[in-house]
């Protein structure tokens, strides 16, 4: 895998401006409108530019790279491998984490140690999530790998666990709970292209994809998950980041109504299109986008403004026949 390689799966948002540029939203502040530059070198190297004012240090940290990661070209990584390998994050080490971290959100003995957790559930309307398990957390002192025993020390104590187009554990992300950036972290060394979050019955989809009925929801993001997780009557699949959409698309989608849970954004709204053609190839029936109620950007947004049953109700009429935008074309 080459620097550009490594640094594309990792953003989200990104668009290409012309041959060996892009932009992307910078993770390493909440970036609303990309503001993120990319440059691929003639020896290989990847250039970044934030124009917000965030440093190439901070950008590299965000995306859990080093500077050496963006500055070495392919070859020079292919001669150095035997002495020096890039660091890897395993699917076993995402099972001992995800296993550690939802066995402690499970025990009542650690609320009272863990309440920052729960209160940034809570205030973001999404406490419900809890009941259907799709979360962990995790805290300093618990015997954690390398790649991630970082993040409990900088807030990121939230995390849900990623699967594969089987249904099985592969990776996982992290929120922030303290509102620092970057807002959410995949484990450095790790690939997050094609995995998803998934409810229980996300999960039964993957595993057969003939489970259950014709609709199945895509969303975008780990809270969004959370609250989808409480309010749709369907199954739920969600990526971690928009430029991760069309990659997510596997035989799930043969014969069913997909419904894209995009972020009102602009980033969101690119993701559509590429989506919906990847869902059409793989035998999608038809493939919606969900439109958010006036003032929402996404589904966090809408649990905050409806409440739980509130977004519930948006939801199912979105599922009817005729409801949802027609992302087909």
């Amino acid at each position: 895998m080459t620097s550009l390689d490594l640094v594309l799966e990792r953003l989200s948002g990104v668009r290409a401006v012309g041959r060996w540029k892009w932009t992307a939203l910078c993770p390493a502040h909440d970036d609303r409108s990309p503001s993120l530059s990319l440059t691929r070198g003639t020896d290989g190297r990847v250039l970044l530019t934030c124009h917000a004012g965030c440093s190439f240090e901070r950008i590299c940290s965000s995306l859990g790279l080093t500077p050496r990661d963006l500055f070495e070209s392919s070859a020079s990584r292919r001669g150095r491998a035997h002495r020096d390998p890039i660091e890897t994050f395993a699917a076993e080490e995402a099972r001992t984490v995800w296993t550690l971290a939802l066995h402690r959100a499970r025990d009542d003995s650690f609320i009272s140690s863990d309440v920052a957790v729960y209160d940034y559930v809570r205030c973001r309307g999404l406490e419900q999530s809890w009941e259907t398990g799709p979360f962990g957390v995790l805290a300093e002192g618990m015997c954690l790998p390398h790649a991630v025993a970082h993040w409990p020390r900088h807030g990121h104590n939230l995390v849900a666990p990623l699967h594969d187009a089987h249904g099985s554990v592969v990776n996982i992300q992290s929120r922030c709970i303290t509102g620092g950036s970057p807002k959410t972290l995949l484990p450095k060394g790790s690939a997050a292209r094609g995995s998803l979050f998934a409810t229980r019955s996300g999960r039964e989809l993957l595993r057969d994809s003939s489970f259950g009925g014709g609709k199945v929801i895509l969303g975008e993001g780990l809270t969004d998950f959370l609250a989808l997780s409480i309010a749709a009557p369907v199954p739920v699949l969600s990526v971690p980041g928009a430029s991760f959409f069309a990659a997510a698309i596997g035989p799930w989608v043969a014969g069913r109504d997909v419904y894209l849970a995009a972020d009102n954004d602009e980033a969101g709204e690119a993701a559509i299109p590429p989506t919906a053609r990847a869902a059409l190839e793989r035998g999608a029936r038809n493939v919606f986008a969900i439109t958010w109620p006036e003032g929402c950007k996404d589904a966090c947004d809408a649990i905050a403004a409806l409440g739980a049953i509130g977004l519930s109700e948006f939801l199912e009429c979105e599922l009817l026949a005729e409801g949802g935008a027609d992302a087909s074309e």
